[in-house]
């Protein structure tokens, strides 16, 4: 019995013809749905790896060109700005050659407290523009140099003019004494010609007592009546002296008060411009000074902050580099 179902068994699984049999009814009993449409294309795509110091370097190469170009753009900015700023300038210095203005400078009290802020202004100016390049700082240093040397000319300018006030000053103040010392020359004069007709008068009178004296007296009225009328002339004449004296005294002495006057008042306005000019120079020197403070601790900011991102950078550059 085993014999014959294993053989039997074995002749069944073995025979090829019953396997086509089997395959063929088993196709015929089940239909099988086909896909109609094909199946995707698939592509292979190769995938690079590139190592961490190519990439570090690639990097590094990226940053050096971007800040490159925004290095050149911020030169060429700043240079503009200076190259504007510096036309101002030239300007202003071809203005100085000019004579009529440089005489309104020296008439004009108010001119000069407008072009001294001008000035000013333009030294801001300068002071804000940041020298990022060694290039830019020598051009910004060069127009600083000339806006101080236009400053000094005015400067200088300036105390021509209060110079030659004070001279003006003085010589008014030596005609004043000249004038004193005329009036008491005058004073001194009219006295001597005082003293002179009475010296006179005292001679005639002698002589007049002598006549009368002798007899003469018909000469002595006669005499008498002329010495009145010479005396009366004598008077009438100095009194004209010391009208005219005074007249001409009084005369120079309004002259004089009058310019003295003007120049009192000019004195104060000139003053009063020169307190606002020293007002306007130590607000601009009290804001220089804070702009400079503010920039050296913004600059110490950064200097520290750039220590700080070296040393983060070399810590985790030797983290990396150990195993």
């Amino acid at each position: 019995m085993e014999d014959l179902f294993g053989s039997r068994y074995l002749n069944m699984n073995s025979s090829p013809n019953h396997y086509q049999r089997s395959s063929k009814t088993r196709n015929r009993d089940i239909p099988v749905e086909r896909n109609p449409f094909s199946s995707p294309k698939v592509v292979s795509i190769p995938v690079h790896y590139v190592g961490n110091t190519t990439s570090t370097s690639s990097r590094s190469k990226a940053a050096l060109g971007i800040q490159r170009v925004f290095r050149g753009f911020l030169v060429r900015k700043r240079v503009k700005v200076i190259l504007g700023i510096k036309k101002e300038v030239d300007e202003i210095e071809n203005k100085f050659w000019d004579k009529g203005f440089v005489d309104l400078l020296k008439k004009d009290g108010k001119e000069r407290l407008k072009l001294n802020e001008i000035l000013m202004g333009l030294l801001f100016k300068l002071d804000s523009i940041r020298g990022i390049d060694s290039g830019v700082r020598e051009l910004r240093k060069g127009v600083i140099s000339k806006v101080i040397m236009l400053q000094e000319r005015l400067d200088s300018i300036v105390a021509e003019q209060e110079a030659l006030d004070q001279e003006e000053v003085e010589d008014v103040e030596q005609n004043e004494e000249m004038v004193s010392d005329l009036g008491e020359e005058l004073g001194e004069e009219d006295s001597n010609s005082g003293d002179n007709v009475d010296g006179k008068v005292e001679k005639q009178a002698a002589l007049n007592s002598e006549s009368v004296e002798e007899g003469n007296l018909g000469e002595y009225c006669a005499t008498k009546e002329g010495e009145e009328d010479v005396t009366v002339e004598i008077k009438c004449m100095q009194e004209e002296k010391k009208d005219n004296g005074m007249k001409e005294l009084m005369e120079k002495v309004m002259a004089k008060n009058e310019m003295l006057i003007e120049m009192v008042a000019d004195l104060c306005e000139k003053n009063k411009v020169q307190s606002q000019v020293n007002q306007m120079q130590a607000r601009l020197l009290n804001s220089l000074l804070k702009r400079v403070d503010n920039l050296e601790k913004s600059f110490r900011s950064e200097r520290s902050k750039c220590k700080k991102q070296r040393r983060q950078v070399a810590g985790s550059q030797d983290a990396n580099k150990k195993p």
